[in-house]
């Protein structure tokens, strides 16, 4: 029987030595390794999860079941290593099925692993990561995702990277399945090594801000270098780079402008500066749309308000204080940093001012998690969003 492999990668890269004071915060754990198999009639199931969050873990989880009659049999297993400290991120995993006698009868097993970080400043990073598809080719890979989405995402083959990046919520996730009745089935195995340290200077001075304004005009967008010398610029969204269109101008500057601004342009906007060999990727800024309408004086309306949540960081509940020319109909969701809904709080007729509060729980009454979350505020085609930070 073929046992999945257990591949500790080997980094050559190393960091010099840092305190481990601004490294990585734990925020969530979701680990998992599962295993089934059918045969013969039969079914035979194991499950695992680790003692603790950000626990240090090795584990294997495997199953056999035996013919009753015709002999045979078959044979599931995956496994799963991880180590977590604030400076450093190690894991990997594995899986793999066969059978003694060839059946069309099914196994899966998997391995997950998906950790949220937070940094709470400017760090540098090194990366090592591999992935084997496995044979037949399944679908293990390793995604490592910030607060614009996706930075790596390997699904074989290997990864080394170096670089600089911007506080906030990082998300490591990785996944070995495997599914089928193949009569050897290898579901591959995924391998990371992750190492950082906080920066001991900044290119930036000034951070890219949020700006707010009405739809169809423009909305520019700023970053200041840290002191003189020779920088260069490229402006992303959601980490993708821009080019000038007649959308976007000054996208290799210290400045982005966005030409009709408007409810398409959400998203997360940010800039490399590079000086020489080092590059740094800014915070990232989002495109905030007034309701005010375009061409009426203020003075001539109550302006449409929402408030930021109150208290932040908050342990319980969050409120937000809104104000509105005249009663509106609205929907209030609340959202995790990877968008899904958590609560719903309304869906109905608001005053015309009044404060919107949100208890802390998720749909299902329990205590959300520490970790960043969004108010979405949906009113006569116009959407506003707040954020809303949680902590232990």
């Amino acid at each position: 029987m073929k046992l999945a492999r257990i591949t500790l990668a080997a980094c050559a890269m190393s960091l010099v030595h840092h305190d481990a004071f601004g490294q990585m915060i734990p925020i969530s754990d979701d680990r998992k390794i599962e295993t089934n198999l059918r045969y013969d009639g039969r079914s035979a199931h194991d499950e695992k999860n680790p003692p603790g969050a950000f626990a240090t873990w090795f584990e294997f989880s495997g199953v056999t079941l035996t013919g009753t009659t015709g002999g045979g049999g078959g044979f599931v297993n995956a496994n799963q290593s991880a180590f977590f400290d604030p400076a450093s991120i190690t894991f990997s995993g594995g899986s793999s099925g066969t059978w003694s006698v060839y059946s069309a009868e099914h196994y899966d097993a998997k391995s997950h692993l998906r950790w949220t970080v937070r940094m709470n400043q400017c760090f540098e990073y090194m990366v090592h990561m591999t992935v084997d598809p496995g044979t037949p080719v399944n679908a293990a890979y390793i995604d490592v995702s910030g607060p614009g989405g996706s930075l790596f995402h390997l699904v074989s083959g290997t990864v080394d990277s170096t670089g600089r990046l911007p506080s906030g919520d990082y998300v490591f996730e990785a996944d070995v399945p495997l599914s089928g009745t193949f009569e050897r089935g290898y579901g591959g195995t995924h391998n990371l090594i992750w190492q950082c340290a906080t920066c001991t200077s900044s290119l930036i001075s000034v951070q890219p801000v949020d700006p707010i304004v009405r739809c169809d005009t423009v909305a520019t967008i700023c970053v200041v270098p840290n002191g003189p010398g020779s920088f260069t610029y490229q402006w992303r969204r959601n980490y993708v780079p821009l080019t000038n269109t007649a959308h976007y101008s000054g996208v290799t500057t210290p400045c982005l402008s966005i030409q009709h601004a408007c409810y398409a342009d959400n998203g997360y906007f940010d800039v490399v500066v590079k000086s020489g060999a080092i590059s740094e990727a800014s915070r990232g800024a989002h495109v905030g749309i007034s309701s005010i309408p375009v061409g009426v004086p203020p003075a001539s309306i109550v302006a449409w308000s929402l408030g930021l949540a109150v208290p932040s960081p908050s342990r319980n509940a969050s409120a937000f204080h809104y104000a509105a020319p005249a009663p509106f109909r609205a929907r209030a969701t609340i959202h995790d940093a990877s968008g899904r809904v958590v609560s719903q709080l309304a869906d109905r007729i608001f005053e015309a001012s009044g404060t919107l509060v949100w208890d802390g729980r998720t749909a299902a009454g329990a205590r959300a998690l520490p970790g960043i979350y969004f108010l979405r505020f949906e009113r006569d085609g116009a959407v506003d969003v707040r954020r809303i930070v949680r902590v232990r």
